[in-house]
């Protein structure tokens, strides 16, 4: 009754107050459901003929998503509507992106105007980053990307580089597996049997670097068919070892002993008694005298080709005996022998077919004349010179 006293019954108007926008309620299915609900009370109201005024407060319907969806990111797809909070997200230069306009590819309108920012996890490191566009279906950031796609070049090159046979972690040789096993065993063997020259030359060197090489193993490596003996560490052989080379190798033609400190004159004058030594190479023959360099070199006479003393120290008026019984010299040296002085270089002189000539750490009174003259005689014929200290 009351209603009816406040109210015309004749050409009732309908003022409809909408809310204000927002939330995410579209507005054609807003203001349609708000006129059939008016139809509805219209015909159900008693005083309906006098009803001029309705007021209608229609409440926002509640979000699906959770409570501070805003403010937790726990999807790939967070919502943020304050646009200051994208330059918190990013932690370096590839998942930070520079504040651009409202136009830019990865921000997208909704229907209530406001830009929604796609923000997303990585599934690597776990950090909040920022696609490139919205249509970048990837689940990890920018700089994850990077170190996966190094990661896995490192792996094909590493795959690449064993299969080439030819680089240094390839499968070692049969021939070097056998030559390692021998030189680990050399107490234990009786002779070596069909080898070539080089192999026992390698695993000389082997042994003698592991200073192995004694007088008991050293007959491996002598015998009627050398042709070539290389010991390159003699320390623990003493002068009866010299002498069995001398005895067990008549054939041998080069001949090369290092570190022969031991050696003595005896085996000196047994090396001059080789009907086929060409090249002789002694390293550390300290205790050989003079006398015993003259019958080495009166022995081999024309046949030596080559000769290499170090640390002769007690040879001096030997060297006129080789240049009259040794004519044949292509190649000579001298290293650390302090007896060599100017007179004996003089000597030197008549070497006419001299290739090769070295001379190192002599006596401190040769001079640079005698050099000079040196140089003038055989210099035609020369190919290698070497003048240390």
């Amino acid at each position: 009754g009351t209603a009816a006293n406040d109210v015309t019954t004749e050409n009732a108007e309908s003022e409809i107050i909408q809310p204000e926008q927002g939330g995410e309620q579209d507005e054609q299915n807003s203001s349609t459901s708000i006129t059939e609900t008016l139809a509805e009370i219209t015909e159900e109201l008693p005083l309906a003929e006098n009803l001029q005024t309705i007021q209608v407060v229609v409440k926002p319907k509640k979000s699906n998503s959770k409570k501070g969806s805003s403010k937790k990111l726990e999807s790939d797809d967070d919502v943020f509507e304050d646009e200051n909070q994208s330059a918190k997200l990013g932690r370096s230069g590839y998942s930070k992106r520079r504040k651009t306009d409202e136009s830019s590819s990865w921000k997208v309108p909704n229907s209530n105007g406001f830009y929604r920012k796609l923000v997303r996890f990585c599934e690597r490191c776990t950090r909040r980053y920022l696609p490139w566009d919205t249509e970048d279906k990837s689940t990890i950031c920018h700089a994850c990307e990077g170190i996966i796609s190094s990661k896995s070049s490192l792996k094909k090159k590493s795959f690449k580089r064993r299969l080439l046979p030819d680089q240094n972690d390839s499968v070692p040789l049969l021939r070097d597996v056998c030559i390692k096993v021998i030189a680990e065993n050399i107490d234990s063997l009786e002779e070596f049997g069909l080898m070539d020259d080089q192999t026992k030359i390698r695993i000389s060197k082997i042994i003698s670097r592991r200073r192995q090489l004694d007088t008991n193993n050293m007959k491996l490596f002598l015998g009627p068919q050398e042709h070539r003996v290389e010991l390159f560490d003699c320390t623990k052989i003493d002068n009866e070892g010299f002498e069995m080379v001398a005895h067990f190798c008549p054939n041998v033609r080069t001949l090369n002993l290092s570190s022969c400190g031991r050696i003595l004159d005896s085996a000196i004058e047994l090396f001059g008694r080789l009907a086929h030594l060409t090249s002789l190479n002694l390293q550390g023959c300290f205790l050989v005298t003079d006398k015993a360099f003259k019958t080495l070199f009166s022995g081999v006479g024309l046949r030596l080709l080559e000769i290499e003393l170090h640390n002769a120290a007690k040879m001096s008026s030997s060297i006129e005996t080789l240049v009259e019984k040794c004519t044949n010299i292509r190649k000579l040296a001298f290293v650390q022998c302090q007896n060599v002085d100017d007179d004996s270089l003089n000597i030197l002189k008549r070497l006419s077919g001299l290739e090769s000539l070295q001379l190192s750490y002599l006596s401190e009174g040769i001079s640079n004349e005698t050099l000079t003259a040196l140089m003038e005689s055989f210099g035609k014929s020369l190919k290698d010179l070497r003048l240390n200290g």
